[in-house]
């Protein structure tokens, strides 16, 4: 019987990518086996106390192994539990809205119980010695999303043992990338089909990892897996729906997107996270409605108001600038409307591409109709005297949560264009009215995008 722990690939890529940030670790941190490795043949590669250096790495990854290669080493200097409450206390200083929902939720004494109440398994320090050294951004957004995940749990009334499960799933949903190869992860610009696969199958990585470590509530390792999906069956890696998901998967979804948009939108233009609203509004069908209640509910009694920048101009050149975005969103939406049933519509039900591609334009109509994002009455406000005339804080804060849907919408505009790119190259034919039609929409959403940032 083969021993339990990380499947790789069939051509080993996975074990090597971790190999490799095993062997940079250890320029600064000794990484030695912590017994004799030895291949499923019986072949001697290293003996017990050896550090892995990158020559060795390479040897030991062109062997199966009996045991995985991260249940046969350990990392001197490893963090701990302490340490990573350090990070999140840092985290909660760092941005004073996250300080302010802690402190307003009484969460504190929660939170240190979270992260120092249990140790954590050995392969978990390891994993996250690795992240710091290696990719520190992806530690730093385990212990927000840990953080969040768990309060949102809190929030929604689950036990504590589920609490737990949120904490541990959030704080180690993106584990799997460092077993990615980091060329397709640190890549500037469009994936390719086959790149993008490869940055999905993260989730699944994280999933086994977990799955293997005892002790894990094994609600977390399913919960991994799913934080890319979303209930209107828009997500990745299966497209799944509502009756197919765990609420707890849902949470870390809900986790994932908030820890994005809060640090990699919000905190380039000094937003809070009380700004956050207007994504939760349009994305109400997109989570399940408990954990988006939850999250509004956290934000609502969080004391934080909405945010108001100031202008680089007047308010009514603020107002021509959401118009003219608008105008580009519109187009956008109009070539979904119009173009995409032909389309897509005798491929829906041909696999599982067919269902993404279907979904995801599904799920952008039905989000613009329900935010009135490109409706008559929002051109016609936009355009008004009134705006011109209304320098007031009201009038400033609709215009800043147009702003942030549209931010929204050309973020999913975004993720159609490249679900259209992997369908029509990977289940059209090349030259195809079908594969010259999806290749033509594809183009046109991309030129009405780059519109709304003219």
């Amino acid at each position: 019987m083969e021993p339990k722990g990380l499947n790789t690939s069939q051509d080993g890529t996975e074990e090597s990518h971790y190999a490799s940030h095993l062997a940079s670790v250890n320029e600064t941190n000794e990484v030695s086996s912590t017994e004799d490795i030895v291949t499923a043949k019986g072949v001697l590669l290293c003996r017990k106390g050896t550090r892995i250096t990158s020559t060795l790495a390479d040897r030991i990854v062109q062997h199966k192994l009996v045991k995985p290669l991260e249940q046969q080493v350990a990392i001197a200097n490893s963090l701990n539990g302490e340490a990573l409450y350090g990070m999140c206390q840092a985290l909660l200083k760092k941005y004073p809205d996250l300080g302010q929902i802690h402190h307003a939720h009484k969460f504190e004494a929660e939170c240190k119980q979270l992260f120092i109440g249990q140790a954590l398994h050995p392969t978990l320090i390891q994993k996250f010695t690795v992240l710091q050294l290696q990719r520190p951004k992806d530690l730093d957004k385990g212990v927000f999303s840990g953080w969040i995940a768990a309060l949102i749990a809190r929030e929604m009334g689950l036990d504590k043992q589920n609490i737990y499960a949120a904490f541990i799933s959030g704080l180690t949903h993106d584990i799997g990338f460092i077993h990615i190869d980091p060329a397709i992860l640190n890549k500037k610009g469009e994936f390719t089909p086959k790149e993008w696969r490869t940055m999905q199958a993260h989730v699944v990585v994280g999933q086994k990892i977990l799955e293997n470590i005892p002790d894990i509530p094994p609600q977390s390792a399913r919960a991994v897996l799913e934080h890319h999906e979303r209930c209107d069956g828009s997500g990745y890696l299966s497209g799944k729906i509502d009756e197919g998901l765990t609420t707890l998967g849902q949470v870390i979804g809900m986790a994932d997107s908030i820890q994005a948009i809060r640090i990699n939108q919000f905190d380039k233009c000094g937003r809070n996270l009380r700004d956050l609203l207007p994504y939760l509004q349009m994305n109400s069908r997109t989570h399940f409605y408990e954990v988006f209640e939850a999250m509004s509910g956290i934000l609502r009694v969080s004391g934080l108001t909405p945010t108001v920048l100031p202008l680089d101009g007047d308010i009514s050149s603020f107002a021509q600038t959401l118009f003219y975005r608008c105008q580009a969103l519109k187009d956008a939406i109009e070539i979904l409307m119009q173009r995409q049933a032909r389309a897509i519509a005798q491929r829906v039900t041909e696999g599982r591409g067919g269902q993404a591609l279907f979904k995801v334009t599904d799920h952008i109509l039905m989000m613009t109709a329900q935010s009135g994002l490109v409706s008559d009455d929002l051109f016609s406000w936009l355009t008004g005297l009134e705006i011109a005339l209304d320098d007031s804080n009201e009038t400033l804060n609709d215009l800043y949560e147009i702003e942030l849907m549209q931010n929204e919408l050309q973020w999913q505009l975004n993720t159609a264009c490249r679900v259209f790119q992997v369908f029509y190259e990977q289940e059209c034919v090349e030259g195809t009215e079908e594969y010259n039609n999806l290749q033509s929409i594809t183009a046109d959403l991309r030129a009405c995008l780059k519109k709304c940032k003219e």
